[in-house]
């Protein structure tokens, strides 16, 4: 398989210094934060878009992508939580809001846009979209996940 060379690259806040040893037949990368510190990151995960940042959330509270969405689940859910507040302070919404249980977590209900990611390589990434999560109990969002492997 022949390797992709992404030296100078860049990738959300990411920007690749030079390749380090391979680890467990996988390329790695070192690379360089907008914040200053250095990341060795696997090559794999800066172009689907797994990693885009060196993961001080401190000083990068969102890392938004070109085209408006977020990168990475935690992120999205980072900023979601901020502008709706922990789902915990609401009831569920499963079982078209009949459920008498507090909710848990937020689930994400919406649809993944494929995004072109680098070098054109398509990558899935959650909006942040308010209308798109919904407050669910622990059993309801086992049971959305569960439709959503099926429906996979």
């Amino acid at each position: 398989m022949q390797t992709i060379d992404i030296t100078g690259k860049k990738f959300g806040t990411l920007t690749v210094q030079a390749r380090t040893d391979n680890r467990h037949r996988k390329a790695y990368y070192l690379c360089t934060c907008t914040c200053g510190a250095s990341v060795i990151v696997r090559g794999s995960y800066l172009r689907d878009g797994t990693t885009a940042g060196c993961g001080d959330h401190k000083a990068h509270p969102y890392t938004r992508r070109t085209d408006g969405t977020y990168a990475g689940y935690y992120v999205a859910h980072a900023a979601l939580r901020e502008r709706m507040g922990s789902a915990s302070t609401y009831l569920c919404a499963g079982d078209d809001n009949e459920c008498p249980n507090d909710a848990h977590d937020w689930a994400y209900l919406g649809c993944d846009e494929e995004v072109a990611g680098p070098g054109g390589i398509g990558t899935r990434c959650p909006r942040v979209c308010p209308s798109e999560y919904a407050p669910l109990c622990r059993a309801h969002h086992i049971e959305l996940d569960r439709r959503e492997k099926v429906a996979a």
